[in-house]
């Protein structure tokens, strides 16, 4: 019996134990300290970045938290990339820009010393989704390709759907981020490269082709027949306009790179949902 009484002590604190490190990500994505006073200066930081998903607006359950947090981590890896998501129902008196570029900041994300990575921040207060770029990430999802990532990451937003939401963003944002490693300089060498031998190799083909034609010279050569002139005459038969409309711009904002309160150079954009 004692042997008994003093196992069941140890494996119940074993399970409490692994059941809290399971729900560690969980339980530090739906915290409210996102580290940010509400003045925009003193901003110590102190999320658990490791996590990559902050649900403090509760739009995810448990589980959808846990797999789209290692969904950014893996896909974070791979593109060298720090990926994140925040939503927020309290952006602390700051625009849906600026609260996604201080919590980029303020929190130490970041690959490198460029701080390379995307943050998606789905603001519930202002009904806005924003994507803000740092380092690498500025020139690589630019404006246009981030009003792209917009294109599929608001519309479910809209519908309330806000895990086909988070998906978008990483699939998309992924996409990108993997084209931008396959056309490396190498690569682009040897695209030109190949381009190069091809226009050569028609070049020479023309050539060859033109040394087989005789020159004619006489104007028998190109003309039968006989030729008359009998009158010339111009005659104005009609004139036509073409209009072009401008396609109109949904994005709401963004493009271009600004400076966060921290100092630090971002790139971004946003579109109400």
């Amino acid at each position: 019996m004692k042997t008994v009484t003093t196992r069941i002590p140890a494996m119940l604190a074993a399970f409490l134990l692994c059941f809290s490190l399971i729900l560690l990500p969980v339980a530090a994505a739906s915290g409210h300290q996102d580290g940010l006073s509400t003045s925009g200066k003193n901003n110590p930081g102190g999320v658990d970045t490791s996590v990559k998903i902050y649900d403090y607006a509760g739009l995810l359950t448990p589980e959808q938290i846990q797999s789209l947090s290692e969904k950014l981590i893996t896909t974070g890896e791979k593109r060298k990339m720090d990926l994140v998501i925040v939503t927020t129902d309290d952006t602390k008196g700051r625009s849906s820009r600026d609260y996604a570029d201080d919590f980029y900041d303020y929190n130490g994300f970041g690959i490198g010393e460029e701080k390379n990575g995307v943050l998606l921040l789905i603001d519930m207060e202002h009904r806005n989704a924003w994507i803000s770029t740092t380092g690498k990430a500025i020139s690589v999802i630019n404006s246009n390709r981030i009003d792209k990532i917009l294109d599929d990451v608001a519309p479910p937003l809209t519908d309330g759907n806000y895990e086909k939401s988070c998906l978008a963003f990483i699939n998309k944002t992924n996409h990108y981020l993997l084209d931008d490693q396959l056309i490396s300089p190498q690569t682009f060498l040897i695209f030109v490269g190949i381009s190069l031998a091809i226009g050569a190799i028609g070049v020479l083909i023309m050539v060859a082709s033109n040394r087989l034609v005789k020159k004619g010279t006489q104007a028998g050569a190109y003309v039968t027949g006989e030729i008359a002139i009998t009158g010339q005459n111009d005659i104005f038969l009609r004139s036509s306009v073409t209009r072009t409309a401008i396609p109109k711009n949904t994005s709401s904002g963004g493009g271009g790179s600004h400076t966060g309160s921290s100092g630090t150079s971002h790139g971004g954009g946003g579109r109400s949902f």
